[in-house]
């Protein structure tokens, strides 16, 4: 019988190379294949996504930063969902205070997203609303005002 087993083993870069400059250029690396992608796309778009983006100097990337932090499921989230369900059948004013909450989507706005936004193709309406609160909530980070949906659709 062998002793306790070290998780480190299993994890653990090739000895063949440093470890800090291993993760350091891979994570560099990976950042900059996805920044120049979305950032030619930009670039080249003349749609009204990427005049407001080019505009107030937002990078696409903290779009989709910025919606994964605003679109995560929260405890108070499932609760709005687990009162809908069970106010199915009733009919009083609890039920209906119950119903009328809105829970967040849980879904991000994603690259492949804002790539077609950017292109101009078709995008569905509640996506187009992902992407605005996105697009507000990174300019209320640089201390600008928001926009609406037909500025950017």
């Amino acid at each position: 019988m062998r002793g306790p087993i070290d998780p480190t083993q299993y994890f653990a870069p090739p000895r063949r190379c440093d470890q800090t400059q291993r993760t350091t250029t891979s994570a560099a690396y990976l950042e900059s294949v996805s920044m120049s992608h979305l950032a030619k796309i930009l670039a080249s778009s003349n749609s009204k996504l990427a005049s407001v983006l080019n505009e107030s100097k937002i990078d696409p990337i903290r779009l989709v930063a910025a919606s994964h932090e605003i679109e995560a499921l929260r405890p108070e989230d499932k609760q709005i969902k687990r009162e809908k369900k069970a106010a199915a059948g009733k009919d009083d004013d609890a039920a209906k205070a119950a119903r009328s909450k809105k829970p967040r989507s849980g879904r991000p706005v994603t690259e492949r997203l804002v790539t077609d936004a950017l292109a101009g193709k078709p995008v569905s309406g509640p996506a187009k609303n992902r992407v605005l609160r996105a697009v507000n909530a990174v300019r209320a980070q640089k201390k600008l005002a928001a926009v609406e949906l037909k500025q950017l659709f």
